[in-house]
C-alpha cells in the first residue's frame, strides 16, 4: 500500500497484469539467418539443393521445424551451374520465405542464360553473376528489369561485359541500379546512358 494525500492507495498488482499482457511470438521471419552457403559444392544442377547440405560457417543457420531454412542470403558461387531453372520451385522447397530472399550470389558458375523465373524472387536487391558465360546481354537484362528493388549487380568476366558501351547499356535498361560491377553508378554515368537510351 503507498500513501496519496492522505489516502491509502493500492499498489498495481504487476503479476496480474503480466498474466493479462498477450504473449510476443517471434518467427523465423523476424530472424533471418545468416547466408546459405552453397559455395565451393562442385553443385552441377539447381535441383542439387535439396539434398545437398550447405557449408558450415562462423555462426549456426536457423531453420523452421519443418526443416526450411530461414534467411534472406543464398551463395551458389564457385559451382558447375549450367543454368538456374527451376530455382523458384527449389528456393520454395529449401527456404522458410523465398520472397524475402534478397541477396544472390551466382557468380563463377557456367551459367549462360538468366531464366525469366529469377523475377519471382521478388525482393532481390543485390545480384552477383560475374565469372561466367552469358552472352546475351538483352536476355540476361529481361528478367532483371523487373526486380523493382535490383541495387546491386555484377556481370563483368562474361562474354557480354565485351558489347560496346556495356555498362551504359546496362544503365539504361536498369535506372534502380546504385553499383554495377562493384563500382558505383555516379550522375554522370546516369546522364550519359539516358541519352544513350534516347538515341535508341
Amino acid at each position: 500500500m503507498s500513501e496519496l494525500k492522505g489516502q491509502t492507495v493500492p499498489k498495481r498488482d504487476q503479476s496480474k497484469s503480466r498474466d493479462r499482457a498477450k504473449p510476443v511470438v517471434i518467427s523465423h521471419s523476424d530472424q533471418q539467418g545468416p547466408p546459405l552457403d552453397f559455395s565451393f559444392k562442385n553443385i552441377e544442377t539447381i535441383e542439387a539443393l535439396k539434398t545437398e547440405k550447405p557449408r558450415k560457417g562462423n555462426k549456426n543457420y536457423k531453420k523452421t521445424k519443418d526443416g526450411k531454412y530461414s534467411c534472406s542470403s543464398l551463395r551458389l558461387n564457385n559451382n558447375y551451374l549450367e543454368n538456374i531453372s527451376g530455382i523458384h520451385s527449389v528456393c520454395l522447397e529449401i527456404l522458410e520465405a523465398p520472397e524475402k530472399l534478397t541477396w544472390l550470389d551466382l557468380s563463377f558458375n557456367r551459367l549462360t542464360s538468366i531464366p525469366a523465373e529469377i523475377s519471382t524472387l521478388c525482393s532481390l536487391k543485390i545480384i552477383y553473376l560475374h565469372g561466367n558465360h552469358l552472352v546475351d546481354l538483352p536476355a540476361v537484362l529481361r528478367p532483371l528489369k523487373m526486380l523493382d528493388g535490383l541495387y546491386s549487380l555484377t556481370l563483368h568476366g562474361n562474354p557480354v561485359e565485351e558489347r560496346e558501351n556495356y555498362r551504359y547499356k546496362i544503365m539504361a535498361h536498369l535506372p534502380h541500379l546504385k553499383t554495377l560491377d562493384f563500382n558505383k553508378i555516379t550522375l554522370a554515368d546516369r546522364k550519359k546512358a539516358e541519352g544513350m537510351k534516347k538515341k535508341h
